[in-house]
């Protein structure tokens, strides 16, 4: 595997960074000599951090040229990350709520809770999982509910063109397909000595790390021996079938690759490093005993490197490293509550005005296997709703078909797959049953892979609450509510306080409910 000339010159730069920024760390409390301010070095373009700004909390956009930035959300959050949709950021704020962030609005919506959550390349999806039950899901950043990955899996990951997911499970590492259905463990149970196994982290950054050409899969693990308390970590590379191309010992965490894939950076024991994986040479970037250094992002050209330094005293800062030159910024002062989490904007996943959106040509309820026109659906009756979905370009294999019965949008199926839109085909789902008895319109739209949506399709039907006498429904009373409201309909009105579905759809309304919704995804 040959290197680039370019990068002899800039690992031969990280060698003298060593003892700039390095060596410096090692003495006083105060930051390196190279590591001042510095608007006037001709640093260029913008990043995302969340932190603190002039005293102010929240999420922000930095120029880096003319170090100013602008608030785009009043939260603080631990993981930020961005997307390859318009101008959205995946936040995981300290509540452990997920969030979108519009950076062009400057607003922000929770889509989901949990403790870590890892956006797919484009965007429009994200990993979770819920740390009681060890259970890995997918789930989308516009509707309730998820698709189960893995019910012993954390930390998943799509590859660059979302083909394969990369996620952690006891055992070491999972590379399988996107339909999930082709699982390949990689054989890392070698690198244990007798007693160890592998532990699934319970917090920080273990997302495994996709180059960007697909090809190669850095991943940290956590190594435990129960007998004695041991608890360590190593790194890997492996390739796309899972076989281990390297590793890294010594607590590696954060992995990133640079740009062309040659270069993988990683924190280990509080400093920064950079691994080539061609020559199979370590160095280091940042670190010291009087700083932590961590959080670490690489721009899209390769260039910058940006980074939270964190000093003895508790004062954090965000650094920039320009990998070409030996210049370091301080782009965000040190300070306490300074900087907790950075991403660099990203390209769309999707080439802009190039897709078109997708469409349904019909949408039909099946009631015992006939078409039904604004059917009647009992708690007992056998119902399905039909979808014939079209697009184009064949851009629906990771795309989604939503609903709503009247309490927002979920899914019918987070992954269309293979031809899904091109061959003509209908996708048949069991028809939703509200909370609420009544006449309900089914709304279903469909997304592709680049978030394009087609047009909603209304389509009506009746549905009646299990509590809810059949007989009233030919009287035409249940119109009337007066009815209902009054008499031994009350009677009835418990059984509606059994709609503890009410309740249930308050289970969806956290998004840990997308852990009770997996079934039908």
């Amino acid at each position: 595997m040959c290197i680039e000339r370019k990068w002899y010159v800039i690992l031969a730069v990280f060698v003298a960074l060593i003892f700039a920024l390095g060596a410096c760390d090692r003495g006083g409390d105060g930051p390196p000599k190279n590591d001042k301010p510095d608007n006037s070095t001709g640093f260029t373009g913008s990043l995302y951090f969340s932190g603190k700004w002039d005293g102010e909390a929240g999420t922000f956009s930095l120029d880096l040229e003319k170090l100013q930035a602008v608030k785009l959300s009043n939260t603080v959050g631990s993981f930020l990350q961005t997307t390859g949709f318009e101008s959205q950021l995946l936040l995981v704020d300290d509540a452990q709520n997920v969030q979108i962030i519009d950076t062009a609005e400057k607003s922000a919506r929770v889509v989901g809770t949990a403790p870590q959550a890892f956006a797919a390349p484009n965007g429009r999806k994200y990993f979770y999982h819920d740390p009681g039950t060890g259970e890995l899901y997918e789930a989308h950043v516009g509707a309730v509910g998820a698709r189960l990955i893995a019910p012993d899996g954390r930390y998943g990951a799509y590859s660059p063109d979302m083909r394969q997911i990369a996620y952690l499970n006891a055992a070491g590492l999972v590379i399988t397909n996107a339909a999930n259905t082709e699982p390949v463990f990689a054989n890392l149970l070698g690198f244990l000595k007798q007693g160890e196994i592998y532990a699934l982290p319970v917090s920080g950054d273990f997302f495994p790390r996709w180059t960007a050409d697909g090809q190669f899969v850095a991943v940290s693990m956590q190594i435990s021996n129960p007998s004695t308390g041991y608890l360590g970590g190593i790194g890997f590379v492996v390739d796309a079938e899972g076989s281990v191309v390297t590793f890294l010992a010594n607590n590696p965490t954060e992995m990133r690759w640079s740009p062309d894939n040659q270069i993988l950076y990683y924190t280990s024991n509080n400093s920064l490093y950079a691994w080539n994986l061609a020559e199979e040479t370590n160095i280091l970037i940042s670190g010291g005993a009087n700083t932590t250094n961590y959080g670490q992002q690489v721009n899209e050209d390769g260039q910058y490197i940006a980074f939270v330094r964190r000093f003895i005293g508790g004062e954090a800062g965000l650094f920039v490293l320009d990998a070409s030159a030996d210049r370091t910024l301080e782009a965000v002062a040190r300070a306490e509550g300074g900087v907790a989490a950075l991403d660099w904007p990203r390209g769309s996943f999707c080439a802009p005005d190039t897709n078109q959106a997708p469409a349904i040509s019909r949408v039909e309820i099946f009631v015992g296997g006939e078409p039904t026109d604004d059917p009647l659906i009992g708690p007992d009756t056998v119902a399905s709703v039909k979808i014939t979905p079209l697009d184009a370009e064949c851009n629906l294999g990771n795309g989604v078909i939503l609903y709503d019965v009247g309490e927002g949008w979920r899914p019918f199926t987070l992954y269309l797959g293979g031809n899904t839109g091109c061959d003509g085909n209908a996708l048949e789902f069991d028809l939703p049953k509200p909370a609420t008895a009544g006449h309900t319109p089914l709304k279903v739209v469909v997304e592709d892979v680049c978030g394009a949506r087609s047009g909603e399709v209304s389509i009506p039907f009746r549905y009646l609450l299990p509590a809810e006498p059949v007989d009233d429904d030919d009287t035409g009373d249940d119109d009337t509510t007066t009815d209902d409201d009054t008499t031994t309909d009350d009677d009835t009105t418990t059984d509606d306080d059994t709609t503890t579905d009410d309740d249930t759809t308050t289970d969806d309304d956290t998004a840990a409910d997308d852990d009770d919704t997996t079934p039908g995804q």
